[in-house]
């Protein structure tokens, strides 16, 4: 969020919010709510003289931000087939905001690959976003028909909160 009053060094701006929290980052500032779908900013600036002055106050609507989809190896919960190639190309799994008004970014905290090589079920947590060379020697016995789940993917957002994410099921096609 922007906050300025003319004349006012934005050094002496002081806000509150009436349901969360906000603080300073950079020349902008960092606003979260705790719940609903309102919350009001206040501001008060202190003078050149010391004193103290309400520059105003402002309405905002809150909107919940949406979980993260997840991607693997250029694939999304949508999608149901893998080249072997991209298979042994990806590196990790993503987590993105698709159209929401800010720019929040998440990052992947884990997630498990479910495989059955050779009729052996193989079933692998990964702590992180990237693909291990464990996964990697796994993906390579892979073979063509073969089903792959990418599950239990969670992602932190800049928020500090963990979101489970849906899993992503792919059929190996060449």
């Amino acid at each position: 969020v922007e906050i300025s009053a003319p004349g006012i060094s934005a050094d002496d701006l002081r806000p509150t919010i009436s349901n969360g929290t906000i603080k300073r980052s950079g020349k902008d500032w960092v606003v979260n709510v705790r719940q609903g779908n309102a919350a009001v900013i206040s501001v008060r600036a202190q003078l050149p003289d010391g004193t103290v002055k309400n520059m105003g106050k402002k309405d905002f609507r809150v909107k919940s931000v949406p979980p993260p989809m997840p991607s693997f190896a250029g694939k999304t919960p949508s999608d149901s087939r893998v080249k072997k190639t991209e298979l042994l190309a990806a590196a990790g799994v993503i987590a993105k905001l698709e159209d929401f008004d800010f720019d929040m970014k998440f990052t992947v905290t884990q997630f498990k690959v479910v495989m059955i090589i050779n009729g052996t079920p193989v079933d692998k947590l990964v702590k992180g976003n990237r693909v291990s060379s464990e996964i990697k020697e796994i993906f390579k016995k892979a073979r063509k028909g073969q089903m792959i789940l990418i599950e239990s993917i969670k992602a932190k957002g800049e928020d500090g909160t963990i979101r489970a994410l849906p899993p992503i099921s792919l059929k190996i096609s060449g």
